[in-house]
């Protein structure tokens, strides 16, 4: 079979009865090593050199996101690899997360109100993401599909994997509690199967959520949202007495968060259930307020 190439990359196509293999060069002089090397095992399926031709791959990556995504092909090489450290995150279109970040905040003073009412609908975090994910899902813009080429992905996504390693964590990344993905700025490079898989498409709204934490928590998020520097972050700090009693320090540093909003940092929402007073800021609002806790069978 003759070999063609894809950009720089050699590229060669061979056809058995039941199976085929596109097979990408790893040194185009040496037969016989390939990354990626991609396996279509439904002849109904199998591609020939000028169709490939036809697409015009930007890369052998999106022609193996392509084969994997719309021809049922399975890789057999190391690929997608991982991402290096200094590797380019996708960047996302601003205009369209503008668009998005209404919807966001709608949710999440939502799940705040629900929060009020009946505090202990939910037993831990995890219930609670599951809520909001819930309330997102109701936005006609969120319930949409991204078109990323060789494949088509949600908006809403729970746990990402966070755009920069913190110093901490040795070059691996945690996870944000939830975000929005975005479809990709214009002129920016083809979004790949491996950025996907890999978590290594910067997302364009970040939620982080925490139920009953301390303060320690509530810092350790910020410095989450700060360090993948996200554009628009939010986090929601809701916590009950019976659990964990707030003390004047977690209110006092939510009321500094609260300050420094204008200056770029996460948006907060918070709400806490005390013994005889709730404690509520939606977002968007100037301050917490305070009202007395009427008992009923929502909060006791």
């Amino acid at each position: 079979m003759m070999s063609f190439y894809i950009g720089d990359r050699k590229v060669k196509i061979l056809t058995g009865r039941k199976s085929q293999t596109v097979n990408v060069y790893v040194n185009n002089d040496v037969e016989g090593e390939y990354n990626p090397k991609v396996r279509i095992n439904d002849p109904a399926h199998f591609v020939t050199e000028e169709f490939l031709r036809q697409q015009h791959f930007p890369s052998v990556e999106a022609m193996a996101s392509f084969l994997i995504g719309r021809h049922g092909g399975k890789n057999e090489g190391a690929w997608p690899p991982h991402p290096q450290p200094d590797a380019h995150p996708i960047i996302y279109d601003p205009e369209w997360a503008r668009r998005a970040v209404p919807e966001v905040e709608r949710a999440i003073n939502a799940l705040l109100d629900d929060f009020i009412r009946f505090p202990y609908l939910h037993r831990v975090e995890h219930s609670i993401h599951c809520a909001l994910y819930r309330n997102l899902m109701d936005s006609e813009l969120l319930l949409q599909k991204l078109d990323l080429g060789a494949f088509k992905t949600g908006v809403v996504h729970k746990e990402w994997p966070e755009t920069t390693p913190r110093p901490e964590k040795r070059g691996r990344r945690g996870n944000f509690d939830l975000v929005i993905l975005a479809p990709p700025k214009s002129g920016e490079r083809p979004v790949g199967l491996g950025d996907f898989i890999r978590g290594f498409i910067r997302p364009a709204i970040v939620v982080e959520l925490g139920l009953d934490y301390d303060e320690r928590h509530l810092k350790e998020d910020v410095r989450k949202l700060k360090n993948s520097e996200v554009a628009h972050g939010y986090l929601v700090h809701l916590a009950r007495w019976i659990v964990r009693p707030q003390d004047d320090d977690v209110r006092k540093h939510i009321i500094e968060l609260i300050k420094n909003e204008s200056g770029g940092g996460p948006h907060i929402a918070y709400a806490y259930i005390g013994r005889d007073e709730i404690h509520l800021r939606r977002l968007r609002e100037a301050a917490i307020s305070e009202q007395k806790l009427v008992a009923n069978e929502s909060t006791l």
